[in-house]
């Protein structure tokens, strides 16, 4: 498809559809070994994997919700699920998904919650925007169902919308760490360039832009679309910016297809 100059939102898409089955036959694989849950659970793809923006080149960022269960039965039912997020994990990595560097992955006990706990955490990020609550933002709030109860992924969306439309304050910071990206010749002037570092705040604004218009669009291209449908922003300006959007992701899969087939 790369070689063909297909479209890299068409990319993406096919990439993430293999990469979602892939995660799915290795959780099915995963619970034959540790055998059947507790509790109804959903397993979430978060960051590039929740915008299904993948790229060839990737690390992890998913989480577990398990659904509300007794007091008693916390300790019991969060370390089954945590060892079934570490062993997902070590299984994704063998299949060539990168173990997520920073942790942000179902096997860490901070991101394997039950549905609770995650609203406690979204809400904490909404009222008290500080640099740590802005990076986990660009993370967690581009949350995808991929496996289990979709249920509890619709009630935890449920939830931010419900959060973000009484707290201004939340968009006032986040436009305002965005507004602190300067682009400059020097970003391409070295001789290497980051593509990921020039999406980053197209994608960030994109999605600062959904987020406040209760958008339902988990990849950029689509809240693009959202965005026009309902006449947020000016069209030549999402035009553009589309176009950014796939001028840059086309050079980051034809880099990373070229150095794979050289290898």
């Amino acid at each position: 498809m790369i070689l063909g100059h297909a479209d890299p939102y068409a990319v993406s898409l096919y990439h993430a559809s293999i990469a979602d089955s892939i995660c799915c036959r290795i959780i099915d694989l995963c619970l034959k070994e540790t055998g059947k849950p507790p509790c109804r659970f959903a397993f979430i793809h978060t960051g590039s994997a929740g915008r299904r923006e993948q790229t060839f080149l990737t690390d992890q960022d998913n989480g577990i919700i398990f659904e509300e269960i007794p007091e008693e039965r916390l300790n019991e039912v969060s370390g089954y699920f945590i060892s079934l997020g570490r062993r997902i994990n070590e299984m994704l990595d063998t299949a060539g998904y990168k173990l997520c560097p920073g942790g942000n992955m179902a096997g860490n006990p901070e991101w394997c919650k039950s549905l609770s706990e995650w609203k406690n955490y979204f809400s904490t990020w909404i009222k008290i925007p500080g640099p740590d609550e802005i990076m986990k933002t660009s993370i967690f709030f581009d949350f995808r169902h991929c496996y289990g109860e979709p249920g509890l992924v619709d009630d935890l969306r449920n939830h931010v919308r419900n959060n973000l439309r009484t707290n201004d304050i939340y968009f006032h910071h986040m436009a305002l760490a965005w507004k602190q990206f300067m682009p400059s010749a020097s970003l391409i002037s070295s001789g290497n360039t980051n593509i990921k570092k020039l999406l980053m705040p197209l994608t960030g604004l994109i999605r600062l832009y959904a987020l406040k218009h209760g958008l339902s669009g988990v990849s950029t291209p689509e809240r693009i679309t959202e965005l026009y449908s309902g006449k947020y922003l000016d069209l030549v300006l999402l035009r553009k910016i589309l176009e950014a959007w796939k001028d840059l992701s086309s050079i980051r899969f034809s880099h990373q297809a070229s150095c794979i087939l050289k290898e």
